[in-house]
């Protein structure tokens, strides 16, 4: 299925107090970045001149932007909860606009520049995913990870539905689909697995060397040892080791190191006739 892209440029508004001139100069440097990547930046220090309602810029800048950024520091966590000057009366209008979308928000986007988690972000904002741009080694990894977030973009792609693993055909045969697509009968599965389940129980944690053993037995077991591991329900290794016993040249030893329990759950099912 081919994913739709939307060309819309997002307005994003930057909330954030004035700690220093290295915050403010941190922050003009992200706003920088997102304008290289398409995204409109609302920000104080473009905006605002000598004489400018900041009062009205900022009620504006929160309402009509699509995205909100909220730069957390102790500073900014202070002056929000006290209500402090221009960070308070913008945290203010955060909080009010933010009570009416709790569960679905996806406008407000925290970031965490400075501090620990609790000393620089308001109780109330903790319930939110907050993107931690604290260190600055990782700065373009987080930029692109906030980046994704102003486009509602996940980072990671969610893969595509598979095909079920159980399919029934109309005739009332079971067919189990395996991971390289083929099918086998439940009919298969069942002996298969109750086979394989005392022998490879037998076998874990213990080596056992092909000469010792019967070639039609180590044939079976070797073939269903594969069938198991390509389905993810056990692993093993195999090594090469001297068998003192006969000619003393290398033999090929099979070690079980872990049984998956969906195979003895299966047996668990079969047994109490729910498949």
């Amino acid at each position: 299925m081919e994913t739709k892209i939307s060309y819309h440029s997002p307005n994003v508004f930057i909330s954030y107090s004035w700690d220093n001139e290295e915050h403010k100069a941190w922050v003009l440097d992200l706003s920088e970045v997102l304008f290289n990547n398409g995204i409109n930046v609302i920000l104080d220090q473009y905006e605002l001149n000598a004489g400018s309602n900041m009062h009205f810029f900022m009620e504006t800048s929160v309402s009509k932007s699509d995205k909100v950024i909220i730069i957390f520091t102790p500073k900014y966590k202070e002056k929000a909860e006290q209500r402090i000057n221009g960070v308070g009366f913008e945290y203010s209008l955060i909080n009010s606009e933010l009570y009416n979308q709790i569960a679905t928000n996806t406008k407000f986007v925290p970031v965490l520049r400075s501090g620990s988690f609790h000393e620089s972000i308001p109780a109330f904002m903790q319930q939110f995913i907050t993107v931690d741009m604290r260190d600055n080694l990782n700065f373009s990894k987080k930029s692109e990870e906030l980046i994704m977030a102003l486009y509602d973009k996940s980072v990671l792609e969610k893969p595509t539905l598979g095909q079920h693993r159980f399919v029934k055909k109309n005739n009332g045969v079971i067919l189990v689909r395996n991971h390289d697509n083929t099918v086998t009968t439940l009919k298969d599965i069942r002996f298969k697995t109750r086979f394989l389940w005392e022998e490879l129980t037998k076998l874990k944690n213990k080596n056992y060397c092909e000469a010792d053993i019967r070639n039609s037995v180590l044939e079976l077991i070797k073939n269903s040892i594969d069938y198991l591991q390509i389905n993810g329900l056990i692993t093993y290794e195999t090594k090469y080791a001297y068998n003192m016993n006969t000619t003393g040249e290398p033999v090929n030893i099979i070690q079980i190191k872990n049984i998956s329990t969906e195979i003895k759950n299966l047996i668990v099912l079969i047994n109490d006739n729910k498949i």
